[in-house]
């Protein structure tokens, strides 16, 4: 299995994203992460989603559909390896004491994370990276005790 992620530029009105993931839904696709925001151009948006498949032909037969609706404009995959993907995640993490709160807050600087804000009992921390990274970090704060989590999905753009 591996995951694709897909750029969509679509028009920026009402029912997009509805038909879209019913394309998804009818063809028994499932969308792992969804982002959306608009672009440069008024009236556009940019989709970027998350596909994890065993076949090829999947992702070929996910663009071909996409580019069949109205209101795509363009489809295409990002390449992992000439792309910049990304995702936000925000995590709240508990502490017991001051030592366990300074070795969290010096592991998240380790990994270029960043803590937003702490009080007595729990820390958050900002995180922007790859998937993976995100999924590694989470991985060991579950021995702190996370209470929150909260991701905004992948979104990506081509460094070509």
């Amino acid at each position: 299995m591996s995951t694709h992620a897909i750029e969509m530029k679509v028009v920026d009105e009402p029912g997009v994203i509805t038909r879209i993931t019913g394309l998804f839904s009818r063809r028994a696709f499932n969308i792992d992460t969804i982002t959306v925001g608009k672009t440069q151009t008024e009236g556009i948006s940019k989709i970027v989603f998350t596909l994890t498949t065993n076949e090829e032909t999947h992702i070929h037969q996910v663009q071909r559909q996409c580019e069949k609706l109205i209101d795509v404009i363009e489809v295409r995959e990002l390449p992992l390896s000439s792309s910049a993907i990304r995702e936000m995640c925000l995590v709240k993490v508990a502490f017991k004491n001051p030592d366990e709160a300074k070795e969290i807050e010096k592991f998240a600087k380790s990994h270029r994370f960043e803590v937003i804000y702490k009080n007595g009992k729990h820390l958050v921390i900002e995180m922007m990276a790859e998937s993976e990274k995100i999924e590694i970090f989470l991985e060991q704060m579950k021995r702190f005790g996370i209470i929150d989590i909260s991701r905004t999905g992948v979104t990506g753009i081509s460094l070509d």
